[in-house]
């Protein structure tokens, strides 16, 4: 049974969706695939025990792997990888970009998300790092996400990577009190809304192993715009202390909620988070988000509440003409558009983080010109700006 179990029935309960894996897939496959990476690093550790063992590797390996000094990184930065552990080699096993250098350069990206994968959190969360993933989604939410576990899963895969906290962008929520499991709320539910709110940021900086956040959402706004504001209010002040690095909103499907917001608020919100089902797509949105830079717009269950359209033949038949299932094809639409998906893969990890590869190095174009955009968002019924 899929774990998208089932539509929400307001706005506010949107984020019970959040960010699901798109396959009914079962965890064995992304579990396999973790013990394979870790068995792959240990192999290359025991390449260095004898020199004739590791003038073989490299002549398997001299087209993909670079060599530098122990504890060299190409210009000083972290677009490589040198791997702490084999240092006599100074082994560097991917180019994967950094969060700073994604974010800074406007790479098209993936963003993890973490939602409902309970026990499993820490696993699949290193796993994703290991990969390559470096953007990570979470929520104080126990009802919903395992932010301990996510914690657990970044910090585990850094340090096998050899990689620091600023190699990443870790973003989170403040979910509000009737969004919350009554049994198991993350703060003092008895406080006033900016200490819940206080509490809810200091218990995620522990969850998360960090002593900042790139990112504080609200999970959703209030019904009454002034505990909306309230909520915002409080939000500024944890960037006023240097706690929080960004904030945003999720799950806000009113327009002038979400344009009064930011006009009234003094620090601007440079996410917006919403569920994603292409006919009910609000293109205002999409506008705000283009016409003020540095803000960015993300989009989760993006393939889970469009199933019905994505197994359209003519979809089906636009993909394999680029050679890339409709999934990918999916993710590459919304990317040229301007929006952010949130993946919570569990199976297709590697082959979402190639496609990025690939779209990031030219190696793919998939949309040649407007044409065939506007086709793409016919076929899903979606209304574009």
């Amino acid at each position: 049974m899929s774990e998208f179990k089932r539509v929400a029935e307001s706005d506010h309960e949107l984020d019970f969706a959040d960010e699901f894996d798109d396959s009914d897939e079962d965890l064995s496959g992304d579990v396999q695939q973790f013990a394979k990476q870790r068995f792959r690093l240990l192999i290359i550790v025991s390449v260095g025990v004898s020199l004739s063992a590791i003038l073989v590797t490299l002549l398997y390996v001299l087209s993909k792997v670079s060599f530098l000094a122990p504890g060299e990184k190409v210009g000083g930065g972290t677009k490589n990888t040198v791997v702490n552990d084999i240092p006599k080699l100074g082994l560097v096993l991917s180019p994967t970009p950094s969060a700073s250098e994604i974010l800074r350069d406007n790479l098209p990206h993936l963003i993890y998300g973490t939602a409902w994968k309970k026990n499993s959190t820490k696993a699949l969360v290193e796993t994703a790092v290991i990969n390559g993933f470096r953007i990570i989604d979470t929520a104080n939410q126990p009802k919903h996400y395992n932010e301990e576990g996510t914690g657990d899963g970044w910090t585990s895969a850094a340090e096998i990577l050899g990689l620091k906290r600023n190699d990443f962008f870790l973003q989170t929520k403040f979910s509000p009190l009737r969004d919350q499991d009554s049994k198991n709320v993350p703060y003092n539910k008895s406080e006033s809304l900016p200490d819940m709110i206080y509490q809810s940021a200091h218990g995620s900086l522990l969850n998360l192993q960090t002593d900042y956040l790139d990112a504080l959402m609200l999970h959703s706004p209030y019904k009454k715009f002034d505990d909306t504001l309230t909520a915002w209010r409080a939000m500024e002040s944890l960037v006023d202390d240097g706690i929080v690095l960004q904030i945003g909103i999720s799950n806000c499907y009113k327009f002038e909620t979400f344009s009064k917001l930011y006009e009234m608020a003094r620090i601007k919100p440079q996410i917006l988070q919403n569920h994603l089902k292409t006919i009910n797509f609000d293109p205002q949105f999409l506008q705000f988000t283009r016409d003020h830079p540095g803000m960015q717009y993300q989009a989760f269950c993006t393939l889970t509440s469009n199933k019905h359209h994505l197994q359209k033949k003519e979809i089906r038949e636009l993909a394999s003409r680029k050679g890339l299932s409709t999934q990918l094809y999916m993710y590459g639409f919304l990317l040229s558009l301007g929006i952010t998906p949130l993946d919570g893969s569990k199976t297709h990890q590697v082959e979402d983080l190639e496609f990025l590869r690939k779209l990031r190095g030219g190696e793919i174009k998939i949309f040649e010109n407007e044409e065939e955009i506007n086709e793409m968002a016919e076929l899903l019924e979606m209304k574009l700006p």
